[in-house]
């Protein structure tokens, strides 16, 4: 009798601890963000080289929260995300996997994602969109023009070393030219980018703008690429524009410059 009850006590101990367990956990505050990211990083659920998120601010619980700032360091570059949100599902933790839903708004940028950081360090970007200005590239890619640039991404799977999947759509809106004293319009652009067998793929087409564009860049896994184009100057390009297009291909007979360079990243 003695030993039935003290099992009966024991499941109620163990019952209780459980539940103030699950309540714990369940309402553990946002701050404790930084730490999670730390032990995902130590059990590899996210690549060492992979790019670092800071949050400053932080308010709500672990599971849905915000941060009133938020930065993304990739190497030795930083984008201001502004004010970040997002939502933690708890059930997919058990699988090892981190899935969670953000939110960011900064000045002249936002975005969407839904992203999953799996222990073999792949991560899943999905039903993402948003917009930002073509100047947050510039680090890493050197541009003659300025713009916005709004994406629409089905889906995208990488690793820090390999692209495994991607769908998607680029819009470059209201481009201009830089390196002149006066405004120079191009108009607006459409990349189509996916992946064809183990081909990175971007297809790019025009609105019929001032420049016009018509081309293909194909990139492989050995970093090779191709760069396949027509430039078509329209009525009201720059003359400045016109004339620094020249340098980029071969002009064709009917004005256009063709473009088809070949080389690796």
């Amino acid at each position: 009798m003695v030993f039935v009850k003290t099992m009966k006590w024991s499941a109620v101990v163990f019952i209780v601890l459980a539940v103030c367990l699950i309540i714990v956990i369940r309402y553990a505050p946002a701050s404790l963000v930084p730490q999670l990211l730390v032990f995902a990083k130590q059990q590899r659920l996210i690549a060492d080289d992979a790019p670092q998120l800071e949050f400053f601010e932080l308010s709500g619980t672990l599971w849905k929260g915000r941060a009133e700032k938020a930065i993304l360091l990739i190497g030795d570059n930083q984008i201001d995300l502004g004010q970040f949100f997002w939502e933690l599902d708890e059930s997919q933790l058990f699988d090892r996997k981190i899935a969670l839903s953000i939110n960011s708004s900064a000045p002249e940028q936002i975005l969407r994602a839904e992203i999953s950081f799996v222990q073999s360090g792949q991560i899943e970007v999905n039903n993402a969109e948003g917009h930002f200005p073509v100047s947050l590239m510039e680090p890493w890619i050197p541009l003659l023009i300025q713009g916005k640039l709004a994406f629409v991404i089905d889906h995208w799977i990488f690793t820090s070393r390999e692209l495994i999947a991607v769908d998607g759509i680029l819009n470059l809106e209201q481009a201009d030219w830089l390196g002149g004293d006066k405004d120079m319009p191009l108009g607006s652009y459409m990349a189509q980018i996916s992946m064809e067998q183990e081909d990175f793929r971007i297809q790019v087409n025009d609105f019929g703008a001032a420049l016009g564009v018509n081309g293909l860049i194909t990139v492989n896994p050995s970093s090779d690429y191709h760069f396949k184009a027509i430039l078509q100057p329209r009525e009201g390009l720059a003359r400045e524009v016109a004339e620094s297009i020249l340098w980029f291909g071969k002009k064709g007979l009917d004005g256009d410059i063709l473009i088809d360079r070949r080389g690796r990243l």
